[in-house]
This record gives structure tokens, C-alpha cells and sequence, in this order.
């Protein structure tokens, strides 16, 4: 039931932005933006389900805090990245859109340099 009604808001809202555009471009870019929020917003409220799971699987698989928030820090940079860029795209700045995926990749690059580290110290192990 819940994903009937995040698709109705969503097709709402962009029934509403597409009317505001051709009025006033500014309203439109704010409509769409409150809508994204709203979503955005309604799915994070949804994340302690998630969060709950994971330290199951963390106390069950082993896997280390530092992994945990390694993958989340990670999670959310390619969330936010992902809305921006569609955002970008969305109202004809592909340029800009192109710059926020390259950021976005340096940030998870450098969020996953400890992972890396310690899988090069394994291999050195190995070796």
C-alpha cells in the first residue's frame, strides 16, 4: 500500500511541475524539489528497519562496525549523488549533472580507502 501512495505523490507532483513550468520555471524546479524531499524524507524514515537488519547480519556474519558504516556512508553519498544529477538533468544542466557523478565517485573512492587498505594488507599477507 505504501508504494501506491509514494507513486501517487510522485505522479502528482510531477503533474505539478510540468503545469508550473510553463508558467514560472522557478515554481516548477521548487515543486519538483519538495516532492523529491517528501520521498526522500519518507524513505529515511523507513531505514531503522534496514539498520536493524544489518546489525543482525553484522552479529551473525562477522562483518566489522567500520564495514557497516563503510556501506552506509557509501549508500548515502550515491543516494544524494543520484538525485542531484537527476535534478541537474532534469531541468537541462547535463554539465552540471556530469560534475556531481564525478565528485560522487571521488567521495565513495575515498570513503572506501580504508576497505582497500586492509584488502591490500590481506594480500600482502598472503603473498
Amino acid at each position: 500500500m505504501t508504494v501506491f501512495l509514494l507513486a501517487a505523490v510522485a505522479l502528482v507532483g510531477m503533474v505539478l511541475a510540468v503545469m508550473l513550468k510553463s508558467y514560472r520555471p522557478e515554481f516548477g524546479v521548487l515543486c519538483s524539489l519538495a516532492v523529491v524531499l517528501f520521498l526522500l524524507f519518507f524513505t529515511v524514515g523507513q531505514l531503522p528497519a534496514v539498520l536493524d537488519f544489518l546489525k543482525e547480519l553484522q552479529a551473525v556474519g562477522g562483518l566489522s562496525e567500520q564495514h557497516i558504516r563503510i556501506l552506509l556512508r557509501s549508500l548515502a553519498i550515491c543516494i544524494a549523488v543520484q538525485i542531484a544529477a537527476d535534478t541537474c538533468n532534469d531541468y537541462g544542466q547535463s554539465a552540471i549533472a556530469a560534475k556531481v557523478e564525478l565528485a560522487g565517485k571521488v567521495l565513495l573512492l575515498i570513503t572506501a580507502l580504508p576497505l582497500l587498505s586492509q584488502i591490500l594488507s590481506l594480500v600482502r599477507s598472503l603473498l
